[in-house]
């Protein structure tokens, strides 16, 4: 159990496979911070979580809200002491909106490109004390390969 005993953070934790790796880390003995905007989905899963006996806790984050990130950052310092892992998932898509408005642009990029850098940004300030650490950035495969119907399948549930 490489991970036992160690801090991390997974932002977005409150779908998609999101929840799937913090129940993987919590099950490894890992303390999982699990972030995201919808605290009602992050409070069940940390529950969830806790109740099968994994260490782990819910922290709101908004990844473009340096406020947030900076809380995040006190939260850790203050209560964990360190930080370890960093799994970077947060993101979004634009299935069912328009792809060629500018403010849908702009927001998935804020989201998906910026909020990334914010969040390792945040983490490596915290992660510098040991030297040890990990950040993984997860992505989609529509960043490296064009699809012309992203996310098509939501739409035929």
């Amino acid at each position: 159990m490489r991970l036992k005993n160690k801090i991390s953070i997974v932002t977005g934790a409150s779908n998609g496979m999101e929840p799937y790796e913090a129940r993987l880390f919590a099950n490894q003995a890992v303390h999982v911070v699990l972030t995201d905007i919808q605290d009602d989905l992050g409070i069940s899963i940390s529950r969830e979580i806790l109740r099968t006996g994994g260490p782990t806790e819910r922290f709101h984050l908004d990844v473009v809200n340096e406020t947030d990130l900076a809380n995040l950052s006190i939260h850790i310092m203050k209560t964990l002491g360190q930080l370890d892992v960093l799994v970077n998932n947060t993101g979004i898509s634009a299935a069912g909106e328009n792809l060629l408005d500018i403010d849908t642009y702009y927001k998935i990029m804020n989201i998906n490109a910026h909020g990334v850098f914010l969040v390792m940004k945040t983490a490596v300030n915290l992660m510098r004390l040991k030297n040890t650490e990990s950040i993984v950035n997860i992505s989609y495969v529509s960043g490296i390969i064009g699809q012309s119907y992203v996310h098509m399948w939501f739409l035929i549930l």
